[in-house]
């Protein structure tokens, strides 16, 4: 069966597959709009599709499904990353927090790999986190929960201490106030041994921003934190 999805600016195929997965096609009516991907393949019901079509818009749509589902994107960096300084055997039945959480995939996949741990995310955009917690219906974890953050110089409040912090991909969208204000409340909630691992900030020299923007990079002669 072949599924429509409408939207104003891009066609959505949705189409069953017979492994049982579902095949997602966008075509956009700008050609020109930047978009990572135009397929992938999904175990998302129709409903999870929808949803992230609503918050993250076509361009972004299979990016985002492949962010979490794909092994080969999001699973693959963190676990390559991670296991390059610690052993599987060092999360287990620890508290580890994903700051800037985002959409929930980086939530979904630590949850999956550390089942024994409690995973905590916390995102600023209600949207974004929207996506996550359908994301959480959708998979039924019980050691996730979501937490919404006020704004950026905030952490909510009561989420206690945690053995590893995650900022993955999230630095760099900090603005320096949030930077000087944040950062330290973070390592505040961090306990006696723990970690603090900021992962996959984006390289001056990479020549394409495709995390937000999808524009090329301007050249910058000077730039202060």
């Amino acid at each position: 069966m072949t599924t429509l999805l409408k939207h104003p600016h891009a066609e959505i195929l949705v189409e069953d597959l017979a492994d049982g997965r579902r095949g997602v096609k966008v075509t956009l009516q700008d050609a020109n709009l930047f978009m990572p991907m135009d397929r992938c393949k999904t175990t998302y019901p129709l409903d999870l599709i929808q949803v992230i079509l609503d918050v993250k818009g076509p361009c972004y749509l299979c990016d985002e499904i492949a962010r979490e589902e794909d092994a080969e994107y999001l699973k693959k960096d963190l676990t390559n990353d991670l296991m390059a300084y610690f052993d599987e055997a060092d999360f287990g039945n620890k508290r580890i927090l994903d700051f800037g959480c985002g959409s929930g995939a980086s939530t979904m996949i630590l949850s999956r790999m550390f089942p024994s741990s409690e995973i905590v995310g916390i995102e600023l955009d209600e949207k974004f986190l929207s996506v996550a917690h359908a994301r959480l219906k959708h998979y039924g974890f019980t050691n996730v929960e979501l937490k919404l953050s006020m704004d950026g110089t905030r952490l909510p409040q009561d989420i206690g201490w945690f053995d590893f912090v995650v900022l993955s991909a999230v630095y760099e969208h900090l603005l320096p106030n949030e930077r000087r204000t944040v950062l330290p409340k973070i390592w505040a909630a961090i306990r006696e041994h723990g970690f603090l691992f900021i992962n996959m900030t984006p390289h001056r020299f990479f020549p394409i921003e495709h995390h937000t923007t999808g524009l090329p990079k301007k050249q910058r002669t000077s730039q202060s934190y």
